[in-house]
């Protein structure tokens, strides 16, 4: 590794405060330390290291000591080098450079990605239908990135999807098969077998519906990774699994788009539960208002824990109002309570209150659009005009969802006026409440956008 040293030159003239003299000692060290193997970062004939260099994680991929001076092994290394510098995307871990290091020999330096992979998040509780369809709508981003360069990865599964610890994003990574049209080694059967499309095992040539057929697989495995699958995660499987390539979607924007964009059936059923919902609240202006369950399912916010814990809430108020069974008695079937004061279960929300929820939500939009913009300018500046119009619409999505669980926030579990208040946000009433708040999260998102980088603003 380099060892720059800025040397002194008495023919240089110094500062008076002497910075010169101070400079002149000034070493420069690029070596990489804090070398340690990744766990399961044996990779055929690749192995993985983390190192810090400057106070800083990077990754080091290189060959095993039983390939290292394989030619074929070498232009494998090399080519997968070529192809990753040239990218430049948030959802593809970035390739920095390609280096000798001491006792490693040449490694493709790549950025540490702070995160697990999409295998291991499948199994946690933070894998939601709504997290599901975010992340995989950011791997179409990617693979629309990646083809629009004439990049085709031929191995993405779930191990090379990583999940950011930070925001829970995706990045894609592993190279070391991918091709280009302006390659011309390594062009043989390649990716993982459970994963690769029928045309790539067969050693054919491929384009982006190769990698499409193996999103199709991931996707289908989140679905069933779900306690109740995902209708749209299912429809965009089928799609992308087809066995000809000419019956798979044409562009992972496509395939995009049907994660993101609801069926005629559903747009159907949702407008017909919102006339229902418009006419229940227009019921309850003209009678006492009696506690109604929680509206769940519903596609927007059916991941949202917390609309869970108001079920939840609303189970308890009714089992707490059942007459307990005794030895003499046997249970009858559990009656609908009525209680005294329908008012008190479901309390009028004050208007200060009401301000209160509108102005967080407006808050909690601009907040979140604030961390984007890096994201959102890094998209704009190197994603197609599609790709970008997809971003910018995920991210609006988002701030929505934020809003949303900003405003349940604003009523904690431990806190016992949150029952009645949390009750009434799962009323009709309530539901129109937090659906404005939601619209005034993305007006005031948008408005800062448009005041702060009008650039940014998706074209209409």
């Amino acid at each position: 590794m380099r060892n720059n040293a800025i040397n002194a030159d008495n023919t240089n003239p110094s500062t008076e405060s002497g910075w010169g003299q101070e400079a002149a000692t000034l070493t420069i060290d690029d070596r990489f330390t804090h070398v340690e193997p990744l766990d399961g970062g044996e990779r055929g004939m690749t192995r993985l290291h983390r190192a810090q260099r400057h106070g800083k994680w990077f990754v080091l991929k290189s060959l095993h000591d039983d390939y290292c001076h394989e030619p074929a092994c070498q232009a494998m290394l090399r080519k997968e080098f070529d192809i990753g510098y040239t990218l430049s995307h948030p959802g593809i871990a970035a390739t920095v450079g390609l280096e000798q290091v001491d006792g490693l020999g040449t490694c493709i330096i790549e950025e540490w990605v702070d995160g697990v992979t999409l295998r291991e998040f499948m199994a946690s509780p933070g894998f939601t239908a709504a997290a599901a369809r975010r992340m995989a709508a950011e791997v179409c981003d990617a693979l629309t990135y990646l083809h629009n360069r004439q990049v085709v990865h031929r191995d993405i599964k779930p191990s090379n999807i990583l999940i950011t610890a930070d925001g829970f994003h995706i990045k894609l990574i592993d190279f070391g098969v991918s091709d280009t049209a302006s390659h011309a080694v390594l062009k043989g059967p390649a990716g993982t077998r459970r994963y690769a499309a029928p045309e790539l095992l067969a050693g054919d040539n491929v384009d982006g519906r190769a990698d499409l057929y193996s999103l199709g697989v991931v996707l289908d495995e989140m679905n069933q990774a779900l306690p109740h699958g995902n209708r749209r995660l299912r429809r965009a499987a089928q799609a992308c699994t087809h066995t000809a390539p000419d019956d798979r979607p044409d562009s992972a924007a496509q395939v995009a788009a049907m994660l993101t964009r609801p069926s005629r059936q559903w747009l159907w059923w949702t407008a017909a539960a919102a006339a229902l919902l418009a006419t229940m609240a227009a019921i309850a202006l003209l009678r006492p208002a009696e506690p109604t369950k929680p509206v769940e399912a519903i596609d927007t916010i059916e991941a949202i824990d917390t609309i869970k814990a108001i079920a939840a809430i609303d189970s308890q108020v009714h089992n707490n109002k059942q007459p307990q069974p005794t030895q003499e008695a046997q249970p009858q079937p559990a009656q609908e309570p009525q209680p005294q004061n329908a008012q008190e279960k479901l309390p009028k929300l004050p208007p200060m209150l009401r301000q209160l929820v509108l102005a967080r939500a407006q808050q909690s939009g601009i907040l979140y659009i604030q961390k984007q913009v890096d994201e959102l300018q890094e998209t704009r500046r190197l994603s197609s005009p599609e790709a970008y119009d997809l971003s910018y619409s995920l991210t609006m999505d988002n701030v929505e969802v934020t809003a949303n669980i900003e405003i349940f926030e604003l009523y904690p579990d431990t806190d016992p006026k949150s029952l009645s208040l949390r009750y009434y946000l799962a009323s009709p009433e309530g539901q129109q409440l937090v659906e404005a708040a939601r619209q005034q999260a993305r007006q005031a998102a948008e408005q800062w956008l448009r005041n702060n980088h009008p650039d940014l603003m998706r074209d209409e």
